[in-house]
């Protein structure tokens, strides 16, 4: 067993510490934490478990029992051994595994863009989302951060042209609107104030007097508007400066910019970033800067996106490397590592089929799925080189109960996740039961039919 455990728990620990490789602190901090685990369970398994069975059996020798399945369940094993190395059964399986792998070409599995998926359900989300249908905006825009107060309005000014050129293209606009504190104080204060005092020059008592009752009334509300006084930054009430006023205490250099469109289609929000970083502003005197939850959430993604061939590259290199170390045959290498392609290509697919979409955390499912599945078909495989005195039916029936076992723990481990709270963490979990799942069914299933195959001359 030496070989085979040491080459699994290798590519396991492998695939985790690939995780590393990316900036994202979660995945980071969860594959160092993981690979460290797995090597140091390695290591206890290697130096204390064999010693402490030792002495174990010499205090109390195991008695090791033959156990009787009875008739019906031997004639079950006879049939399903004969399924289980039969042409019929790789033809049958591999549909049952490969065919849902066709929604890939629809465009399936989706990647799910929406943070509140992944965050799950939170009474502060559904706060947000409550104040965001009073208001009829977003309780979170975006923020970009002028010089100061004049730079600010420009910056307003700015976007908004970005917005209404957007707006004649295909894909329309996601801006809804750019508010900074410069709006509140009306533009051109005295020409305005001396059209107002034209109107009321224009209601002497004369037109009054000839007033009805309804033009009367109308009058009455107007006539506190017929004295107006200039607006000036230091008359707008506190509730709305407070709003502009950033943690060094400056004021007005804030400016928010809002979406025209649910968070919900999430799939936008990423153009809305890139709308607002098609904002130039000439006039400015100094640069200005725009962040917000979906400017960290867009950066996010494109860097997990970026990130995640070179992990999956680096994970299927050192699955390979350590497979062929093993065997040291390429012939072998690739054998045993076609179920593992399999059974991730019928992942998709049936990621696909089954409407499960990735997300910025379930993304890190892939490598993991790599490198613990993988596991199976070493250790059938090993043990049917190993003894090339046994049939390939009794490595199997010697490898199928153990390999079995360790895939249901590794299940029941990824499996607890399904019922966490956090969507992210559920779909990570429940990615990685589905993966691991039809890879076990790839191992014991399908891949002993191609075995059988191969030992009959067909595949070289």
């Amino acid at each position: 067993m030496g070989r085979a455990f040491v080459t699994a728990s290798t590519t396991t620990a492998a695939a985790f510490f690939s995780l590393t490789l990316t900036r994202f602190k979660a995945l980071h901090e969860m594959g160092m934490i993981a690979g460290l685990g797995i090597l140091l369970c390695t290591a206890a398994f290697v130096w204390i478990f064999p010693p402490l069975t030792l002495l174990i059996e010499r205090r109390r020798p195991e008695k090791i029992r033959a156990i009787d399945w009875g008739e019906s369940a031997q004639k079950f094993s006879r049939a399903w051994t004969r399924w289980v190395f039969s042409p019929k059964n790789l033809v049958v399986v591999g549909l049952f595994l490969l065919l849902p792998s066709l929604s890939i070409a629809f465009g399936h599995p989706r990647f799910d863009y929406n943070l509140n998926h992944i965050l799950g359900r939170q009474e502060t989300r559904e706060l947000d989302t409550k104040i965001d249908s009073i208001f009829n905006h977003s309780v979170n825009p975006e923020v970009a951060l002028a010089k100061d107060l004049e730079d600010a309005g420009r910056v307003a000014a700015a976007i908004r042209s970005v917005q209404d050129r957007n707006r004649q293209t295909p894909g329309g606009t996601t801006i809804k609107s750019a508010l900074s504190l410069a709006d509140f104080v009306p533009k051109d204060q005295d020409e305005k104030i001396g059209k107002i005092l034209r109107i009321q020059g224009l209601l002497t008592p004369l037109v009054l007097r000839a007033m009805n009752a309804r033009d009367r009334e109308s009058y009455e509300r107007l006539r506190p508007m017929l004295h107006p006084e200039k607006i000036s930054f230091s008359a707008l009430p506190g509730q709305i400066v407070d709003k502009f006023q950033d943690r060094d205490g400056k004021i007005g250099r804030m400016v928010f910019v809002f979406p025209n469109f649910e968070m919900t289609n999430a799939e936008r929000f990423l153009r809305f970033v890139e709308e607002i970083r098609e904002v130039r502003c000439p006039d400015c005197k100094g640069p200005f800067y725009a962040s917000g939850e979906s400017t960290v959430f867009y950066e996010i993604v494109k860097m997990l996106f970026r990130e995640s061939r070179t992990i999956i590259g680096f994970t299927v290199l050192m699955v390979l490397g350590a497979l062929f170390v093993n065997f040291r045959s390429l012939r072998s290498t690739v054998l045993v590592f076609t179920p593992l392609a399999v059974g991730l290509l019928a992942t998709f697919g049936w990621m696909g089929l089954t409407g499960l979409s990735f997300n910025i955390i379930n993304l890190a499912a892939i490598p993991i799925i790599l490198g613990t599945a993988d596991d199976y078909g070493v250790h059938l495989y090993q043990r049917f080189t190993d003894h090339p005195e046994e049939s390939l039916h009794e490595a199997y029936r010697i490898t199928f109960r153990p390999i079995l076992g360790s895939a249901v723990t590794t299940l029941i481990g990824f499996g607890s996740l399904g019922v966490a709270d956090m969507g992210g963490i559920r779909s990570f979990g429940m990615t990685c039961l589905l993966g691991i799942t039809l890879c076990t069914i790839t191992t014991l299933v399908w891949f002993p039919a191609l075995l059988a195959l191969r030992m009959r001359g067909k595949i070289t």
